[in-house]
């Protein structure tokens, strides 16, 4: 039995921004990135386009009143997608007669997953209609831009951003930390975290702090939830063997694409490797400040603001006594490791 003591932060969904973004040209609609949908990315990957694709609806240019339409960048969102899946994107735009007779499309640079289709431009007043779609071979942040050049004009430039991720994959093992209070006064087991993690097995288990562009200030890492373990008691805390795969990409938080971005990161849980490893239980032996009883439990929470932007993906939460135990975790099969602690 060892002690140790404790140690101690993109995209934008098409749906939401890409209306009021794009119409008439002019990108103002999402500048200060208040149109995010920041939950479902950071619940895991999510397919952003694979029942049929998303329509950016028509983005007015004839509007602005432009001799040829093709001469505006903006960026979009082919989502995070899980290899084997596809995400597709159509553009829609109305044009005008001028020197625009033609257009070549072409990706800038190539990328190997993303494929582009769209017909030539008609020599009258028509629509232009582009599809993009991704279909992810490998884990990882895809960006090129889609370039349309039209005879006598520069054409326009389209930013793409997607992210592959690899697919979840079920738990098979259940390894169960049996924690005893070895003492002869009570202890509180942190069973739950705030953008932290509650145990710590040595690898990354769950998400952290996934802002993006825009949220409110985060409160700092804390145990959010404790369980009462008296003298001579125990309590089970498990981990299902699995561990994040990371995926970092970089969210653009204005559109046109400026520099304003934000890291993300895209986790999907797969099973452990099987080897040594070894656990830290945070626990406390006394309430903490901020701490209401409710039976057994504590349950916690701070107004208390993060003094430095809380990681990405979740580390194990501040406490003042954690208690560390090897063990190993086979191929095949449930592991209990009994874990004593205690003042």
């Amino acid at each position: 039995m060892m002690k140790r003591a404790p140690t101690y932060c993109a995209l934008l969904t098409l749906a939401a921004c890409s209306m009021d973004i794009i119409d008439h040209g002019n990108g103002n609609g999402g500048a200060n990135g208040q149109n995010r949908d920041a939950g479902p990315r950071d619940a895991g990957p999510r397919d952003a386009g694979r029942d049929g694709g998303v329509t950016v609806a028509d983005a007015g240019f004839a509007d602005a009143g432009l001799p040829c339409a093709l001469n505006h960048s903006f960026g979009s969102d082919l989502g995070v997608v899980t290899i084997g899946d596809t995400s597709t994107v159509t553009f829609v735009w109305r044009t005008e007669v001028g020197s625009c007779n033609t257009t070549a499309l072409a990706l800038d640079p190539p990328a190997a997953d993303i494929a582009i289709s769209g017909p030539t431009l008609p020599t009258s007043a028509s629509e232009l209609v582009v599809t993009a779609s991704f279909a992810p071979s490998a884990p990882g942040a895809v960006e090129t831009q889609l370039r349309a050049t039209a005879s006598g004009n520069s054409g326009f430039v389209w930013p793409l951003f997607a992210v592959g991720v690899p697919s979840e994959v079920p738990s098979s093992q259940t390894v169960t930390f049996d924690v005893t209070n070895t003492s002869t006064l009570a202890v509180y087991v942190m069973t739950e975290g705030t953008f932290c993690d509650a145990f710590d097995v040595g690898l990354s288990r769950n998400l952290g702090f996934q802002c993006g562009c825009e949220c409110p200030p985060p409160p700092k890492p804390h145990g959010r939830v404790y369980v009462r373990v008296d003298p001579g008691m125990s309590h089970a805390i498990t981990w299902d063997a699995r561990a994040l795969v990371e995926v970092p990409y970089t969210e653009h938080c204005a559109l046109p694409v400026s520099d304003q971005t934000a890291p993300r990161v895209a986790g999907v849980p797969q099973p452990a490797v099987p080897g040594s490893y070894s656990v830290d239980i945070a626990y406390e032996t006394t309430i903490p400040d901020g701490c209401s009883v409710n039976g057994m439990f504590l349950e916690c929470d701070t107004l208390e603001p993060a003094e430095e932007t809380p990681p990405l993906v979740a580390e194990l939460c501040p406490a003042t006594q954690l208690e560390s135990v090897a063990f190993t975790l086979p191929a095949t099969g449930d592991v209990t490791v009994p874990v004593a602690i205690g003042p």
